[in-house]
């Protein structure tokens, strides 16, 4: 199982970049992920698609994702996130599809988000 914690450290982060790009067609979902994802994430700002569902994520979800400008695809469903949805994810003005689903999210859905997808949402 790769762990997240350790994305921090530079040869590790490297090694994500890698593995996103060798598996950009296949996604890293289902992949036996682990770990917490690290507010680092968003200094891969390049990314456009992130599929982390079906892994064992857990924590919070990072407020650094709603710095990701280009980002269209943000799938995190049925990991162990807690907590609410962060507010920065409603500045994600590209995202065309964001799953949630199979969490245990708490709070509000940030009145941003609200608007724009809401209206072709699922809530299971």
């Amino acid at each position: 199982m790769i762990n997240l914690c350790d994305i921090q450290n530079p040869v590790v982060l490297f090694c994500f970049v890698l593995l996103t790009i060798v598996y950009l067609y296949r996604g890293l979902d289902n992949q036996g992920l682990g770990g917490y994802l690290p507010e680092d994430i968003s200094k891969l700002s390049h990314l456009q698609h992130v599929n982390l569902s079906q892994n064992s994520i857990k924590g919070h979800i990072p407020s650094s994702l709603g710095k990701i400008a280009g980002l269209e695809v943000l799938d995190l469903s049925y990991n162990f996130f807690n907590g609410s949805i962060p507010e920065s994810l409603g500045g994600l003005t590209s995202v065309r599809i964001l799953n949630l689903n199979g969490n245990s999210l708490s709070g509000r859905v940030p009145a941003a988000l609200g608007g724009r997808l809401l209206h072709r949402a699922s809530f299971k």
